[in-house]
């Protein structure tokens, strides 16, 4: 339990606030664009942003290399997940050296080392699988985390 409370805050700290779409406009965890392009094939460079319901910029994702696996699963290196506040100032990120993601369950998973940063937290492990829709994941041990305590404001007279 000692392990897992720390995962779960750093989790939720990082997680956009969740907003209730009907059904036809929740969006589909596919990228439209993956569709057209032959298994095998190799994108550099890449930025997938993420807005939400009121298209701000929630979350971006970028990885130097992303390589189409099959119709449902993508590979990619060097991955920098950017997350965003309303007004559009950093959230946090969590840095990957190889990431899998698989487009019908909507999850990201890697077993290599991971890092994530905020202002309140900094965590890194071996390993994280990650729910999209839900915005939550499990970051897998060894686990170092450290939490950072807000400045006290100076009592008012």
């Amino acid at each position: 339990m000692r392990l897992i409370l720390p995962i779960l805050i750093a989790s939720a700290a990082l997680a956009a606030e969740p907003t209730a779409l009907p059904p036809e406009l929740v969006p589909d965890n596919q990228l439209p664009a993956v569709s057209l392009m032959p298994v095998g094939s190799v994108l550099t460079k890449v930025t997938i942003p993420s807005y939400d319901a009121g298209r701000r910029l929630r979350a971006s994702l970028r990885a130097m290399e992303l390589t189409v696996v099959d119709s449902q699963t993508l590979e990619a290196k060097n991955v920098r997940l950017d997350f965003f506040n309303i007004d559009r100032s950093a959230k946090g990120r969590v840095d990957l050296k190889f990431a899998r993601f698989d487009q019908q369950k909507g999850t990201l998973d890697t077993r290599e080392p991971v890092e994530m940063i905020s202002e309140d937290f900094h965590a890194e492990g071996a390993g994280l699988s990650y729910v999209v829709e839900q915005s939550k994941g499990f970051l897998i041990g060894p686990v170092k985390t450290r939490f950072y305590a807000k400045p006290q404001q100076p009592a008012s007279p």
